[in-house]
């Protein structure tokens, strides 16, 4: 349903390739999404910070006027139980409570609190769950309402949500006693521990699922941060959600100190918009604005995929949701002279062709974009910098330096809290497809070819590499002078200054997992090279052949198992993840890439000749020593491949069987909860678990080794990966323990600190 309110709620999600779904968010995957958000919250946490502290920071005072629409905290939530057996328990009280009202006064004016739990095909299945209440402005409420149970439209419209669980012992944390001193702060684990095993595992997936709802409503919003309530019995914590990660309150109780929360929600309810939450850089395009988006947008399409009718309709919706579309505010450096300030133009978007499924990091979004002043089509990119240069500034000293196939930069700037009017700037880009696009192997080389020469460009002329080669980072684009499509290596985001030696500056792992190569996989440490790029594109091309070039492998569940394996797989241990075990078994004898037959006997010999060159065979070693250290030679190699025959349409899509759901047990909500022997403790306001029956918690870091680690990795490895047996035990470290309420987090140098908008 369009949305015309001031505004915007409910957003178009990016869609798959069948254009069945959201793109990444299958339901069937959302307990390995769960338990991946979970795991990542460890490193972005902050917390407990004191309740009145965060009330005042976050949100602003309500005004005198208002005061009389407020109802009184006094034993508001007295029929809230201090504990239950299940959430509903504690949440239908609680919903009760909150949209109590007279004639005049409510608990928080203009706003409704709604069971959205309930509305769901599947509410114990994560993926298709929702949160136990969500709060609404009451017009959103009624579109809410009307929707169907299928929609995420709960957390499209939702202003804040409250997650329950149904006792104080299920809480995810552990607040430090009130007068900790500094020292003691620093030393407390601030995650708590559970025994038994099985209120740990409900703990865990209950946190989990909040902060899965967190991320979807971060994607299916404009938001700058949400602001969220997590209930353990009648104890409750504050959130504070944004891309630089979460802030947690200390707990309190609701029952003894209802004015906590009261005092929260009619701050929120009186709050603006923006101090909600809300991305005011964003707001709802005109009807005009609307027919200039979708008319610009189909002559783009056309142009680049030459298609028509029904086809031509598929390919603008990706891109262009009727009554959704969006008037984004860009604010302009100006190119000639950065220190002054530039201009604010306006954008117009509608569906992203990505959106971020995770709370913390850079998170872009990237849409196909049309400029209101000139009607020319651009790609837009939303996103959260780190400290730094950012990307628009890199392009353009590329672009200056003579770099090939990078694209140019429109305008780029911050994006600021209040956007300046808007003035109108002539402006230019490249906006194409991606190499799931490609009509063959021609197409596949020519347009890695352009991307390699950009990367040996940026290294050669600018010192500088490009660090993420990856599937999504390789456009087509169709150029007006209708030749031939021509790739552009995107995304410079991650990129890094080179020493004189050729490492980058920055010793990280960086990149996309299934592209890194073996040595930023195993030793990211050791530091980033041209060559760990140039390994990264001899995996994309490999990664494209095996989806859509006709090859051997047409058991859908094998192909499946080969790209998992050898592209995916990751282990957890000694405090990182580890991966590239088939990429590295691989080198030695090719073990994996022999199974495959190509079609294609061209794309089968570049793929044989390149992985010779980067890992030669024992009776090529002495000849072929510098074939990968010095870039001349592929440059060579590929270039005489390109004035081969190539095959220019034989892009076929492999079937890829997708990953059977995991087999859970019943989901917790529905399972009574009985708590450890607790007493109350009025003073605190607080459950006081018996200690009889606390966990222990360590106040070390235990390594635990299970099992002995063979010494030959390369043979262990090529056991390993091709024995459907069991894998070998290895050391695993628990979780890093959360950043505590000291006032700093660790890395901080290294958050999202700015919001900038690049196209």
């Amino acid at each position: 349903m369009p949305n015309t309110r001031r505004g915007v709620y409910h957003v178009p999600m990016p869609i798959d390739d069948d254009h069945a779904c959201t793109r990444d968010m299958n339901p069937s995957s959302g307990d390995a999404r769960m338990r991946r958000h979970l795991r990542d919250s460890r490193s972005f946490t902050v917390g407990p910070m004191p309740v009145e502290q965060f009330i005042d920071c976050f949100l602003p005072q309500v005004p005198s006027e208002r005061e009389n629409e407020i109802l009184s905290s006094r034993k508001a939530f007295r029929n809230v139980s201090y504990g239950a057996l299940t959430p509903a328990e504690i949440y239908k009280p609680l919903l009760e409570a909150l949209n109590k009202s007279t004639k005049h006064k409510s608990r928080a004016p203009g706003l409704v609190f709604a069971n959205a739990s309930a509305r769901s095909e599947n509410p114990h299945e994560p993926g298709y769950m929702k949160p136990h209440i969500c709060c609404y402005t009451a017009s959103n409420a009624e579109l809410v309402a009307q929707s169907p149970i299928s929609s995420r439209a709960d957390l499209g419209y939702a202003e804040l949500f409250i997650e329950v669980k149904s006792d104080a012992y299920l809480d995810f944390f552990v607040d430090p006693p009130c007068d900790a001193t500094a020292e003691e702060l620093a030393a407390h684990e601030f995650v708590a521990h559970h025994e038994p095993e099985q209120a740990k595992q409900r703990v865990i997936r209950s946190f989990g699922q909040h902060i899965m709802y967190t991320t979807e409503i971060l994607a299916r919003q404009h938001r700058t941060f949400v602001l969220s309530i997590t209930m353990a019995g009648s104890t409750a914590r504050l959130c504070r959600w944004d891309r630089s990660g979460l802030i947690v309150s200390r707990s309190f109780d609701i029952r003894e100190r209802p004015d906590l929360l009261c005092d929260f929600l009619t701050r929120f309810a009186c709050a603006s918009n923006a101090q909600r939450g809300h991305d005011e850089t964003v707001e709802m395009a005109t009807l005009e604005q609307e027919t200039l988006f979708r008319e610009t947008i189909t002559k783009h399409v056309r142009e680049q995929l030459g298609v028509e009718g029904d086809a031509l309709a598929k390919a603008v919706s990706e891109h262009y949701e009727p009554g959704y579309v969006m008037a984004m505010h860009v604010h302009a450096v100006d190119m000639e002279n950065p220190e002054c300030a530039g201009n604010t133009e306006r954008f117009l978007v509608s569906r992203p062709v990505t959106v971020p499924l995770y709370v913390y990091g850079k998170c872009t979004r990237g849409y196909w974009a049309t400029q209101t002043g000139t009607g020319r089509v651009v790609f837009l990119k939303d996103t959260w910098r780190l400290p730094g240069d950012q990307e628009g500034t890199i392009i353009n000293e590329l672009n200056a330096t003579g770099v090939r196939n990078v694209p140019t930069v429109v305008a780029h700037g911050d994006v600021y809290a209040k956007a300046p009017p808007a003035q109108k700037k002539p402006t230019l880009g490249e906006v194409g497809y991606g190499l799931e696009r490609m009509r063959g192997t021609q197409e596949l080389l020519s347009a890695t070819y352009d991307a390699f020469h950009a990367m040996r460009d940026a290294s050669d002329k600018a010192s500088r590499i490009h660090r993420d080669i990856s599937v999504s980072n390789i456009i087509l684009v169709q150029e007006v002078n209708g030749a031939p499509r021509k790739g552009y290596l995107i995304d410079w985001e991650s990129s890094d200054k080179v020493d004189t030696d050729g490492l980058a500056l920055e010793r990280a792992r960086t990149g996309t997992w299934r592209f890194m190569s073996i040595k930023i996989l195993e030793y990211p440490e050791k530091g980033h090279t041209l060559q760990d790029d140039m390994e990264s594109l001899l995996y994309v091309i490999l990664y494209c052949s095996l989806l859509h070039l006709p090859h051997s492998m047409r058991n859908p569940d094998h192909l499946h198992r080969f790209i998992h394996k050898f592209f995916d797989d990751c282990s957890y241990g000694v405090g990182r993840l580890h991966g590239g075990d088939a990429k590295l078994v691989n080198t030695d004898d090719r073990t994996w890439t022999q199974r495959i037959k190509f079609n294609s006997q061209n794309i089968a010999d570049w793929l044989e000749t390149v992985m010779n060159y980067h890992s030669p065979p024992r009776h090529l070693r002495r000849e072929w020593w510098d074939r990968w250290s010095n870039p001349e030679y592929l440059d060579t190699l590929w270039s005489a491949f390109m004035r081969r025959d190539l095959e220019k349409d034989d892009a076929v899509q492999n079937e890829v069987k997708k990953p059977h759901q995991r087999v859970r047990s019943v989901e917790d909500s529905r399972i009574p909860f009985i708590p450890p022997t607790r007493s109350y403790d009025k003073d605190d306001a607080t459950f006081c678990i018996a200690k009889e029956s606390q966990p222990v918690v360590p106040r070390k870091r235990l390594l635990q080794v299970i099992g002995p680690t063979p010494l030959r990795r390369s043979k262990r490895l090529r056991t390993q990966l091709m024995s459907p047996g069991p894998k070998p035990t290895q050391t695993v470290a628990p979780w890093r323990r959360s950043t505590l309420a000291s006032g700093h987090r660790k890395g901080d140098s290294t958050r999202p600190k700015k919001r900038i908008r690049t196209h």
